[in-house]
């Protein structure tokens, strides 16, 4: 591999990184416009979230696996075709089973192109470098659900929420073109595929009680973003008469207190871990509790919002806690183990969205009761299994 070589091809990776974030949070300003464009409830057109989290964090689990059989570069064009088709179908159709479908079928794809992208990179780094550009890509990664909604919330301002998905499918269509004439293949040594060798692999992963501890906790800080997602769009807009762009401000400011409670769980790594988890879960209580004091209290809404954000910090800075705690029981698994965290987390992602999508948009009271029940459990889970071997 040639330096101009190592060097596009990282280029490729971050730029392709972002886009399982962008195609999750894109539309989410949108949701209460294809709610009456399709003349759906907001459940129905809440689950294409719901769907898409759950295919694409099931997707990851054998995604890598196949890319070390086959290679990188097959699976990668074959998932950006995936997602151009699906993405065609989702702005033609006026069917809204029809956009879940094709949503469903969108994480599918979107799964089978992220595992092999990031695998790139440990095919051709190693050491310092490897580990450097590791946490680039996990900054590109954490950008996507940042600007998507902002930017989502102009699409539908100016023009309407088949925009955004087109913006996706502009994207992602120079990306192939990209892959096609420019990418070379980087796996040199390939795997033979096996179900039996993921299948003994998964039960071995699972058996160590501090790898389902560590996806336990990373799934469920992951739910303090997952629940607003599909709530905070109609609360915003039908009942706070909001516009679109005012959203797309509001879901940008929970992604940056997401992105920046990561970066001091970074900054504060030489802490003991148990320690920083423990104040962390504790504060999500705390500002849980004043989440529905003011609401109850105040219809200020900027108050009201300081609460959430500052419990999506603390839920934000356990995560990267729980990811490398899990990743670094398995050394020698380290892409089962990679896959299956991340398909946990993607999948409880889904999960919570769907349960968000059963609360009424009318006040954020119901908001307010499940996020205080949500934490206390967390907390209580936490302590539970701390000490058990």
């Amino acid at each position: 591999m040639n330096k101009k070589n190592t060097i596009l091809f990282i280029f490729l990776v971050n730029l392709t990184v972002p886009m399982a974030g962008m195609s999750t949070d894109i539309y989410l300003p949108s949701l209460p416009f294809m709610s009456e464009y399709f003349n759906s409830s907001n459940n129905v057109i809440q689950l294409s979230i719901t769907l898409f989290a759950i295919s694409f964090g099931l997707t990851q689990w054998i995604a890598g696996p196949i890319s070390d059989a086959i290679g990188r570069h097959r699976p990668i064009l074959l998932a950006l075709l995936i997602q151009i088709l699906s993405l065609i179908m989702i702005i033609c159709t006026d069917n809204i089973y029809v956009l879940n479908c094709a949503r469903f079928v969108q994480g599918f794809g979107v799964g089978l192109m992220i595992v092999p992208t990031r695998a790139i990179l440990s095919d051709i780094l190693s050491g310092e470098q490897l580990k450097k550009h590791l946490t680039y890509i996990t900054t590109s990664f954490s950008i996507g659900p940042i600007v998507a909604p902002f930017l989502g919330g102009y699409l539908q301002h100016y023009f309407s929420w088949q925009a955004n998905f087109s913006f996706i499918l502009i994207y992602l269509s120079i990306l192939f073109l990209f892959y096609f004439f420019l990418f070379k293949e980087t796996l040199i040594e390939k795997k033979k595929f096996s179900f039996n060798l993921l299948f003994h692999n998964t039960k071995t992963v699972f058996k160590s009680f501090s790898f389902v501890k560590s996806i336990l906790l990373a799934g469920s800080v992951y739910s303090y973003v997952a629940i607003f997602s599909v709530v905070g769009p109609f609360y915003i807009q039908n009942i706070l008469n909001k516009s679109a762009i005012f959203n797309g401000y509001v879901a940008l400011s929970i992604g940056v207190f997401w992105f920046i409670g990561n970066l001091f769980s970074r900054i504060l790594f030489h802490i003991e871990r148990e320690k920083k988890e423990i104040i962390a879960l504790i504060g999500t209580v705390i500002f849980a509790v004043v989440f529905l004091m003011i609401e109850l209290l105040s219809n200020n809404f900027y108050f009201i919002l300081l609460p959430l954000l500052l419990m999506v910090g603390f839920s934000g800075f356990v995560f990267p806690i729980a990811v490398s705690e899990g990743l670094s029981i398995f050394k020698n698994m380290s892409g089962t183990a990679n896959g299956i965290l991340f398909s946990f987390c993607w999948v409880s992602y889904g999960v919570f969205t769907g349960i968000g999508s059963l609360l009424k948009a009318h006040s954020l009271f119901p908001l307010t009761v499940l996020y205080l029940i949500l934490s206390i459990l967390i907390l209580l889970l936490f302590f539970k299994i701390r000490h058990k071997k």
